[in-house]
């Protein structure tokens, strides 16, 4: 996955957005997913724009933390760990 530019996260009520900005590529939707599916992130709602001439590609992500653990407690923000852990997995 190529590295992306610009990661940035804000904090919403009930929900944390997620922006990234990175080169378009084939897969990098499948590539995310993968990292949300792993951290048991739940995606609300997503978003992007490409810029073609460029080729870079902006993603909105409204996301939540749904660890297995707490089932039956309401979906929150992602916390500041989380948030360092997907910085440190987008950046291998």
């Amino acid at each position: 996955m190529p590295i992306p530019q610009a990661i940035h996260f804000v904090d919403k009520v009930g929900y944390t957005e997620l922006h990234i900005c990175s080169y378009s590529h084939v897969g990098h939707t499948h590539q995310v997913s993968g990292l949300f599916f792993a951290h048991f992130i739940n995606v609300r709602e997503a978003r992007t724009y490409t810029k073609r001439d460029t080729k870079m590609a902006v993603e909105i992500y409204h996301v939540v933390d749904c660890p297995p653990y707490l089932q039956d407690s309401q979906p929150s923000p992602l916390d500041k760990p989380l948030k360092q852990e997907l910085v440190q997995d987008f950046k291998i």
